[in-house]
């Protein structure tokens, strides 16, 4: 226990470096203490005395735990070109000498002392306790062999070095030690010399305890600076898992190369005569390098098939927000039209055709859905698609004043041929996607919205994976938390794409009828060789679009080959 020191209490709540005492400051201010300097040596000379510093281990309480009777230490001089020392350090790793005791994580309280062995050591020769008084505060000690010379040397040298300290009526610190940090001050040493059993009377500050009776071995050590304590907290260091490393690839593999029939050259008009859906899905696939991956088959009519970090009120605010942004440009282009300008007309409309087809270009597939899509209804007519999820109900598209015959995904793609053709003088609108949107200033556009906007408030207070609610109170309070939160819902939108492509990982063992349903058409080819089949390049005798889309030119899906094959599988040896 810490009960040895004076200042028990202010230690056990000391949270960084503090210095123990043994004596009450009352007592402590009437004794002339020694002002003297010490000198160190890296190295004592043989026959001295030693010098240990211990490193002693508390719990936070107080507890004793465990120590060291002596840890290595170095000592840092100012030594330059001056015969003078006047600052040493004491240098040594705790670290090192607490994982030595096996302590490598937790709170502690750590005592250090810096002991000069008097008379004998905590693993040299002892002395031992002949007699103590009824106050236990005088005790009678003898050496444990009369007979050494060296306990006798040091006892001779104790013995005039209390008398120098004596005669210059200075008080050193002397204490009994009995190990483990249990030190008892002495405060005054009376020597008995006799030619047998020579004998050290000392009276201590405090009574010994009870636990300490007569024949206790112990010795006596000088303390040369004032023991310190210190409050530490280990964090263990991280050891990673081990791993097991791939084995290289194998380049000694055999290649199943096929026969290669050359098709003809197609230009670019022979691209375009074809079905307009088709032509626009091998355009972007031959030549749009932003158009690359792998398109799942979400269905938007849930925000619990895509919104999952991000904010499902943003998403819709968001694209209120474009809609809005199309209706201004769609106002500058009608208004610019009634000029008659010539050339600086048709440049200034180019300007508004431009930046509205790129708020419409910049939309990501929800926001597709919600603009080309007409009706919303669903791949299937027995499956209910809201039951089970956190929706209250199914996302509808924007209201249209006329219904458009196809779906989103066909209808972007039409857009997007006619956007990618458009020139000075040619129709903006050829097929009215921009004119049959409900004006969002309409009864109709504004029920939907509001009841679209609530659809999304009741979906995310009870999403549990929004990151803004990691966001702290005091900060979503305060003068910019409003677009700090803006910002965090970006960041979740950009991980909610990641997300998609993690659940659609096991759309690879699923097997739809519907094409918009299940495993995207991009893995087709790898699902087929990992069941088995080794499928050969269709460049030999397929034409662009069946060997990039895996369609005719009329764009009929071949998914229905693939999504057979585990039958044929199942039943490849039944006869």
């Amino acid at each position: 226990m810490l009960s040895v020191y004076t200042n028990q209490q202010k230690l056990l709540a000391a949270s960084s470096t503090t210095k123990v005492s043994r004596i009450e400051s009352v007592d402590s201010e009437l004794l002339d203490t020694r002002k003297f300097s010490l000198s160190l040596n890296s190295q004592a000379p043989t026959g001295s005395n030693s010098i240990d510093l211990e490193l002693h281990t508390y719990t936070p309480d107080g507890v004793y735990l465990t120590g060291n009777h002596k840890i290595a230490y170095e000592i840092d001089n100012n030594e330059t070109n001056s015969t003078v020392t006047t600052y040493q350090n004491l240098k040594f790793d705790t670290v090192v000498e607490l994982e030595k005791l096996g302590i490598i994580r937790g709170q502690y309280k750590l005592v250090y002392n810096l002991f000069n062995n008097i008379l004998g050591s905590y693993s040299g020769q002892k002395l031992w306790i002949k007699e103590i008084s009824p106050s236990r505060r005088e005790l009678r000690i003898q050496l444990s062999d009369n007979t050494s010379v060296k306990l006798l040397d040091q006892l001779d040298k104790f013995k005039t070095h209390w008398q120098e300290l004596e005669a210059n009526d200075i008080f050193d610190s002397f204490v009994l030690n009995f190990g483990f940090n249990e030190t008892f001050q002495i405060i005054n040493v009376q020597f008995v010399f006799s030619l047998t059993d020579p004998e050290v009377i000392v009276k201590l500050y405090n009574p010994l305890p009870s636990k300490y009776g007569e024949k206790a071995k112990l010795w006596i050590s000088e303390e040369l600076i004032t023991p310190i304590l210190d409050t530490i907290s280990i964090i263990p260091k991280f050891i990673p898992n081990p791993t097991n490393t791939l084995a290289g690839p194998n380049f000694e593999l055999e290649e199943h190369d096929g026969g290669s029939i050359a098709t003809n050259y197609k230009n670019w008009n022979d691209l375009l005569s074809s079905n307009l859906q088709t032509s626009q899905q091998l355009i972007d696939a031959q030549f749009s390098g932003s158009l690359s991956g792998i398109k799942l088959n979400t269905s938007f009519r849930i925000f619990d098939n895509f919104v999952h970090y991000s904010s499902a009120v943003e998403r819709v605010k968001n694209f209120k927000y474009k809609i809005e942004l199309i209706e201004h440009f769609s106002e500058r282009i009608q208004a610019v039209s009634q000029i008659n300008g010539g050339d600086i007309t048709q440049l200034n409309l180019a300007d508004f055709y431009i930046k509205r087809n790129r708020v419409v270009s910049g939309f990501d597939d929800f926001e597709k859905y919600l603009f080309f899509e007409s009706t919303g209804s669903a791949l299937y007519t027995h499956v209910g698609e809201a039951s089970g999820s956190l929706s209250i109900d199914l996302i509808r598209p924007w209201p249209k004043t006329t219904p458009a015959p196809l779906q989103w995904q066909a209808a972007f793609m039409r857009w997007s041929t006619a956007a990618t053709e458009w020139k000075i003088g040619a129709a903006p609108d050829p097929y009215g996607y921009f004119s049959i949107q409900e004006s969002s200033t309409t009864d109709t556009a504004s029920n939907y919205y509001y009841n679209l906007l609530e659809i999304a408030e009741y979906y995310d207070k009870r999403n549990i994976h929004k990151l803004q609610d990691t966001i702290p109170a005091h900060i979503q309070e305060s003068s910019d938390g409003e677009q700090y939160s803006l910002f965090i819902n970006m960041v979740g939108q950009h991980f909610d794409i990641i997300w998609r492509y993690i659940n659609g990982l096991t759309d690879i063992h699923k097997r739809e009828e519907h094409p918009k349903d299940g495993m995207a058409d991009d893995m087709l080819y790898q699902v087929a060789t990992s069941l088995g089949f080794t499928l050969l390049n269709g460049k030999s005798s397929s034409e662009l679009w069946k060997y990039s889309l895996g369609v005719d030119e009329n764009g009929v899906a071949l998914k229905s080959a693939i999504d057979s094959i585990p039958t044929l599988t199942d039943e490849k040896n039944t006869k």
